[in-house]
C-alpha cells in the first residue's frame, strides 16, 4: 500500500530499500507504477519515490538546473544529493541496503548518488548502487568505494540519445567496475514493459547476490 509523506511516496517494507528518482518536468507519482511493480516482485523491499525540490516555472520539477555548462550540472546534482540524503534520513531508512532507481535526469542523479553516496554516508557499504533508465550518467572520476551500475537505455530514444548511456558503459569498463547494459530495441524515452522487466530483474540479482 502506498502512503504519501508530503510528496515522497513509500510503499513500505522490512527489507532493502530502493529509491525512485522521477525526470525533469515531472514528479514522484509518475513512477508509482515503477514502485507497485518492484514491490510485487520483491515483496520484502521498501520502495521509496522521492519528489525533486526545484519547482519549474511550467510545472512540474527538476533535480537541477539544465543547460550546457557541465560543471553547472554537477554541482546541481551535488546540491540534489544533499537534499535526496535528508529525504532518506526523514524516513529513516539509511541504516539498509539502498538501491537508486531513476528515469532520465532521475536516472543521472541516481548513478551520482550511487558513487557520491559511497564516499558521503557513515555506513557507505549500505549503497549498493544505481539503475539508471534513460539517462545514463555523469561522473567526475573514477569512485574511491565501489558501487554497482545498470544502464537501461532504448533504441529510439528522441531526448536523451542512447549513446551518452553507451560511453558511461565505455568509461565504467574501463575503471573495472561492475554494470550491467540493457539495449531496448525500439523503446523511445520511456520505461516500457520491457525496461520495468530489465529492471526488476537487476534489482533482484543485486538484492540477492
Amino acid at each position: 500500500m502506498i502512503s504519501y509523506v508530503e510528496k515522497d511516496w513509500i510503499i513500505d517494507g522490512n527489507g532493502d530499500v530502493v529509491i525512485c528518482l522521477h525526470g525533469y518536468g515531472s514528479s514522484s507519482p509518475d513512477l508509482e507504477s515503477l514502485g507497485t511493480r518492484i514491490k510485487s516482485e520483491i515483496p520484502n523491499s521498501c520502495v521509496l519515490g522521492i519528489n525533486a525540490p526545484l519547482q519549474l516555472e511550467q510545472g512540474g520539477y527538476s533535480w537541477f538546473k539544465m543547460g550546457k555548462n557541465i560543471n553547472n550540472w554537477i554541482s546541481g546534482m551535488r546540491n540534489s544529493f544533499d537534499y535526496i540524503k535528508e529525504r532518506i534520513n526523514h524516513h529513516g531508512i539509511l541504516d539498509r541496503k539502498i538501491i537508486f532507481t531513476g528515469f532520465s535526469q532521475g536516472g543521472i542523479v541516481s548513478a551520482y548518488s550511487a558513487f557520491l553516496g559511497k564516499e558521503s554516508f557513515d555506513n557507505c557499504q549500505n549503497i549498493v548502487g544505481a539503475i539508471s533508465l534513460s539517462g545514463g550518467a555523469l561522473l567526475e572520476k573514477k569512485p574511491s568505494l565501489e558501487s554497482k551500475f545498470c544502464m537501461i537505455h532504448g533504441t529510439e530514444d528522441s531526448v536523451i540519445p542512447l549513446l551518452w548511456s553507451a560511453q558511461t558503459i565505455f568509461t565504467l569498463k574501463s575503471w573495472n567496475i561492475d554494470h550491467d547494459f540493457h539495449v531496448i530495441e525500439g523503446m523511445n524515452h520511456e520505461i516500457n514493459s520491457e525496461a520495468c522487466k530489465k529492471t526488476v530483474q537487476t534489482l533482484k540479482k543485486w538484492i540477492n547476490g
